[in-house]
């Protein structure tokens, strides 16, 4: 599993919002990291029915931005919890990411990376008895190619 953002990319974000919004962003590496590895596996899991995931090495930008958004949303939340209060900005930016990846399923805003051609089926690469030789379900065979009177014992 790859982490699509890095802890200077979630503080580069996170800290000007906020000082914006009357708060401070005194996150420690290690909660940012773990939130980078979680928010990575969350956009894999929002995004591969329509991608191969993990990305490769070199992300698109906004992978980048978008994960850098969710993993500022749990410091955020993190920050928060320390001082005992609330602000509305990590709803802010939890809603904005998940706008995007919506905007990135439904092809609103493509990626520099290839969509999958096919939907991803997990199911298609187990052996399965109702499956025929070409992965097809086995009663959709065409009517043609079986043979009526090879299917009953002659009496």
């Amino acid at each position: 599993m790859a982490d699509y953002c890095t802890a200077t990319d979630v503080r580069n974000l996170a800290e000007p919002l906020a000082r914006v919004s009357g708060s401070t962003y005194d996150v420690p590496t290690a909660v940012l990291t773990a939130a980078i590895t979680n928010r990575s596996a969350y956009v894999d899991a929002r995004l591969r029915e329509q991608y191969v995931v993990p990305f490769s090495a070199t992300y698109d930008a906004l992978i980048v931005y978008v994960t850098a958004q969710l993993a500022a949303v749990d410091g955020l939340r993190y920050a928060q919890a320390q001082v005992g209060n609330s602000n509305p900005l990590a709803e802010t930016l939890q809603e904005e990411a998940e706008a995007t990846l919506d905007k990135i399923l439904d092809g609103t805003i493509s990626l520099s990376v290839a969509r999958r051609t096919a939907v991803y089926d997990q199911a298609e690469t187990a052996v399965s008895p109702l499956l025929d030789a070409d992965h097809a379900p086995a009663f959709l065979r065409d009517v043609d190619d079986v043979d009526p009177l090879s299917t009953y014992a002659e009496v």
